[in-house]
C-alpha cells in the first residue's frame, strides 16, 4: 500500500537507493505514486496474480503495510507460500495480530502505533540518544552509520576475531554487535570474540 506508513517506506527505500515495487489497488493513490515517480502496480495485493506481477517470487522482501489486519495476514501467507525465501515485514495493529502474522510466515510484525509511541516517549525523556540514533541511522548520516553485515563464510574475515580483524584501525568500523547463526547475539563484544 502506498497510504502514510507505505510513503515513508518508499521515501527510506528511495534515500538508500534500494529498488521496490509498489502494489496499491485505489486508482487516486496509484496517481499520487506515479507523480512521486514510483514503480506502482494497480491492483490487489491479496491476490496471488498480483504479487506475482509485482515479481515476488524473485524478491528478497516484503512489506505489508496495508490498514487492514486481515489483508495482512493473507498477504503474509501469499507471499511466503510463493517465496519460502522471502523476509517479510508486516504492519500490526494489535499485539494479537502480532501474533497471528507471525504464524502466517511474518518474519517481524510491527505496530506503527507502538513504535511512534515508544519514540515519541524516548524524544521527551532521551532527546539526545533519539537525534543520535536518528543520524546513525538515516541514509543522511553518512559520516557515521549504524549498518547491519553478514560475514559470509568465504569471507577473509571469517573465523577471525576481532582483535585480529584490526576493523576498526582498518576501516574504522565498531562492532556493536555479533548475532551467531545459532541466534545468539553478543552485544559489546571483547577483542577475542570470533566472526
Amino acid at each position: 500500500g502506498y497510504g502514510k506508513v507505505g510513503q515513508q517506506i518508499f521515501s527510506e527505500f528511495s534515500s538508500r537507493q534500494v529498488p521496490c515495487t509498489v502494489v496499491e489497488k485505489d486508482p487516486v493513490v496509484v496517481e499520487k505514486a506515479i507523480k512521486d515517480g514510483v514503480l506502482v502496480i494497480q491492483g490487489d495485493s491479496t491476490l496471488d496474480s498480483v504479487l506475482e506481477e509485482s515479481g515476488i517470487k524473485r524478491a528478497k522482501g516484503l512489506i505489508s503495510a496495508v490498514a487492514s489486519e486481515a489483508d495482512n495476514v493473507f498477504i503474509s501467507l501469499s507471499a511466503r507460500e510463493l517465496n519460502p525465501d522471502i523476509f517479510i515485514v508486516a504492519r500490526a495493529e494489535t499485539a494479537e495480530s502480532e501474533k497471528k502474522l507471525l504464524r502466517a510466515g511474518a518474519n517481524r510484525a510491527i505496530s506503527p502505533h507502538t513504535l511512534g509511541g515508544t519514540r515519541m516517549a524516548l524524544a521527551a525523556l532521551r532527546p539526545h540518544l533519539v537525534d543520535f540514533m536518528q543520524v546513525a541511522t538515516s541514509a543522511e548520516g553518512m559520516e557515521m552509520r549504524i549498518e547491519e553485515l553478514e560475514v559470509k563464510e568465504r569471507s577473509t574475515i571469517s573465523n577471525s576475531t576481532l582483535k585480529d580483524c584490526e576493523l576498526r584501525l582498518k576501516v574504522g568500523v565498531i562492532v556493536l554487535g555479533i548475532h551467531k547463526k545459532t541466534g545468539q547475539m553478543l552485544f559489546t563484544p571483547p577483542p577475542d570474540a570470533k566472526m
